[in-house]
């Protein structure tokens, strides 16, 4: 499974993608209306929430490009000590 979403000037949006189907593992990008990526990283479909929810380490960048990570377990973030 895959689902690309695109403006209308061909921009990408959002590439949602299936990397693991035993496992319902999905990589996602999602893109600022420039065409510059906004955010990526992987995400597992919890039944019981009937959700996706954020896993592992996401990148998250501003306009400019400049990245940010955060690490996610389960849907909710991990914060550092």
């Amino acid at each position: 499974m895959m689902r690309r979403s695109f403006a209308d000037d061909g921009k990408p949006q959002e590439i949602f993608e299936i990397v693991d189907p035993k496992k319902r593992i999905y990589t996602k990008k999602e893109y600022y209306e420039n065409g510059n990526i906004k955010s990526e990283g992987t995400m597992r479909y919890n039944p019981s929430a009937l959700d996706y929810q954020k896993i592992g380490t996401w990148k998250e960048y501003d306009e400019n490009g400049k990245v940010t990570e955060e690490n996610w377990v389960n849907g909710e973030r991990i914060v550092s000590k």
